[in-house]
C-alpha cells in the first residue's frame, strides 16, 4: 500500500521539495557521469557511473544504497576515483556480446533501470539519479507518476473541494509542482519504454557530463 507522499519521493522532479517539506534526506544521488565500456577481447560490455561523495550527505547513505538489494544485482563495484575528484565509481557487472557491443546497449539500459536509474528530461537531455529507496516501498519512475497522476485526476474529478484544501496544505507546492512538469516529462518516458531508446526534446543537447 503506497500513499501519496511515497509516490511524490520517487519522482524526480519534485523529490527535492518534498524532501525540504518532510526534513528528510535525499534519496535521490545526481550521477554526475556515466559511460558504457566494454572490451573486446573477452566481448564484454559494462557501465560505469560516477556520484560525488558529497550526493550521499554521509557514510551511512553510501552503505545504504549498496545494501540494496536492487542495485547490488548490478553494481558490483563501488571505490573512490582519483581522476575524478571527490567522486564514487560505480560499476556494474559485465554482459556478454556477439559482434558489436552496440547490440546491448539496450540490454545494459534496462538493467541500470532495474538498479535504481532513474531520469528528468531537461533542456540539455536527460540527468540521471541513483535512486535509494528500501525496496519494499520502492515504485517504478513510470508507475509512481502514473498513479500519483491517477490520484491527483480522481480527486480533482470527485472530490473538488478536498483537491482545493490539498493544495493549501504543507505539501501544496510539491503537488503543484509536480502537475505543472508530470504530464511533459510521461510522454518522454513512456516513448522511452515503447522505443526501449532515448527520445529527447526537438534541439535537446546531452548533458556533457553524462554519458548514458
Amino acid at each position: 500500500m503506497y500513499g501519496v507522499c511515497d509516490l511524490l519521493s520517487q519522482v524526480p522532479a519534485v523529490h527535492r521539495p518534498y524532501s525540504h517539506i518532510r526534513g528528510r534526506a535525499e534519496r535521490l544521488h545526481v550521477i554526475h557521469r556515466a559511460e558504457f565500456r566494454y572490451d573486446h577481447d573477452s566481448r564484454e560490455a559494462w557501465v560505469i557511473v560516477w556520484v560525488k561523495e558529497s550526493e550521499f550527505g554521509d557514510r551511512k547513505a553510501a552503505r545504504e544504497l549498496r545494501s540494496r538489494s536492487y542495485f547490488s544485482k548490478w553494481f558490483e563495484q563501488v571505490e573512490r576515483d582519483t581522476d575524478h575528484a571527490g567522486c564514487l565509481a560505480i560499476q556494474s557487472k559485465p554482459v556478454h556480446y556477439g559482434r558489436s557491443p552496440l547490440k546491448v546497449l539496450a540490454e545494459l539500459s534496462r538493467r541500470c533501470k532495474e538498479a535504481g536509474v532513474v531520469s528528468i528530461l531537461t533542456p540539455n537531455g536527460y540527468r540521471y539519479y541513483l535512486s535509494n529507496f528500501q525496496p519494499a516501498m520502492r515504485v517504478g519512475q513510470v508507475l509512481a507518476s502514473y498513479m500519483a497522476m491517477f490520484y491527483f485526476g480522481s480527486v480533482a474529478r470527485y472530490r473538488p473541494a478536498d483537491y482545493e484544501k490539498m493544495l493549501n496544505r504543507k505539501f501544496g507546492w510539491a503537488i503543484e509542482e509536480f502537475l505543472a512538469t508530470q504530464g511533459h516529462q510521461f510522454v518522454y518516458l513512456m516513448a522511452n519504454e515503447l522505443l526501449k531508446r532515448e527520445v529527447v526534446c526537438p534541439w535537446a543537447l546531452r548533458s556533457p557530463e553524462v554519458g548514458l
